[in-house]
């Protein structure tokens, strides 16, 4: 299926939950990974200014692996100002930053196949290498930093004060201070947002306590940060999820089936893979030539030089489209290749633009 398929689908489910739809994905696809970030924002912009002001409700479809945690502030509060009930319709994953945005609706509706997940943020920094003096990508949980000491504690059975400060100043020597302070304020920015998105719509002395309970297992109960949370366990933990009735469900799935296979999130993006389906695949694997050549002969050997022409690709890393507008996330560039004399292939990938761009919108 093409946007113009993929349209009539979000007609169709307008038209059947008498509603507005807002679309919202970031790619899976391995190699070729979308996050939400900021500068999404303009796009929701343009699409809320989109919708005529006689709709009051909207449907939000999310499907993400996460991203910046502000981002789902962000969405949420623009999605507030301009509706009055908020639904989220979750076919696949929603996980991490994109679960904070579920917390913020009204109701959220899970197909099946969908997933929240935990929001315990996620640390990704730069170190160097004492010994090469080389820097490298260091990636932790913050929940790890309190997880360490506790197994210190409890586990192992240390109790001397200065037993667990060792533990605590290498892990710092580890993964870095700053990293260590970023952790606890990212955890205090994770919670505060969870409890603030669930205030949206819950109120009162009880509802307080329902939010606290649900923000505490979002990040401490289900211990690592990719575990799918379905429907049964989020309603288990307070969250307001409901069950679509065939229809939307039906449309759901179909609607992100189609993303999916726009996005080719089952097929790992691969240089080699690219390379060897282009015209440079022929020279850059073609059969390696040999000679024997008798003991002590001299040869001279001309080694030939081969032209391999770059490769170009496109992966679309996010879309954001309702049936009014359609706005992607787009990377595109260059797989340069070559073989060296030891048989090995070097490849870089050069990408040449990115950015979101606006994508015509078919009439029908």
């Amino acid at each position: 299926m093409a946007l113009r398929d993929r349209l009539e689908l979000y007609r169709q489910l307008e038209d059947h939950r008498k509603r507005p739809l807002i679309v919202y994905v970031t790619s899976p696809r391995p190699g070729a990974e979308g996050m939400m970030g900021g500068d999404v924002v303009p796009e929701f912009l343009d699409q809320l200014g989109a919708v005529p002001p006689v709709h009051k409700d909207v449907d939000l479809l999310v499907v993400s692996m996460g991203g910046d945690p502000t981002v789902a502030w962000r969405v949420m509060t623009l999605l507030r100002e301009r509706f009055e009930t908020i639904a989220m319709l979750v076919p696949q994953a929603a996980f991490s930053a994109a679960t904070l945005i579920a917390l913020g609706a009204d109701v959220i509706v899970m197909h099946p196949h969908g997933n929240l997940g935990p929001t315990d943020p996620q640390i990704r920094t730069e170190r160097k290498d004492p010994k090469t003096g080389k820097s490298e990508g260091v990636q932790f949980g913050a929940e790890d930093v309190s997880g360490l000491l506790q197994m210190a504690r409890e586990d192992v059975g240390l109790t001397d004060q200065e037993h667990l400060r060792v533990i605590f100043e290498n892990l710092c020597q580890e993964v870095g201070h700053v990293a260590i302070g970023f952790a606890g304020r990212a955890v205090g920015l994770s919670m505060s947002l969870g409890e603030k998105l669930l205030r949206m719509h819950m109120d009162g002395p009880e509802e307080e306590r329902k939010i606290h309970l649900i923000v505490e297992a979002l990040y401490k109960k289900f211990f690592v940060h990719g575990y799918p949370i379905g429907r049964k366990e989020a309603k288990g933990i307070g969250l307001n999820v409901a069950e679509p009735e065939p229809r939307t469900e039906e449309l759901m799935w179909r609607i992100w089936q189609d993303i999916e296979a726009d996005m080719q999130a089952r097929e790992p993006f691969h240089p080699f893979r690219e390379i060897e389906n282009s015209p440079a695949g022929p020279l850059v694997f073609a059969p390696v030539p040999q000679a024997n050549v008798p003991a002590g002969l001299q040869v001279n050997i001309q080694i030939p030089v081969v032209q391999v022409p770059p490769v170009p690709f496109s992966n679309i890393h996010g879309v954001l489209e309702s049936p009014r507008l359609a706005s992607h996330y787009t990377v595109t560039g260059k797989i340069l290749a070559v073989r060296t004399p030891d048989l090995q292939i070097k490849v870089n990938v050069v990408a040449t633009t990115q950015g979101w761009n606006r994508v015509a919108v078919p009439a029908v």
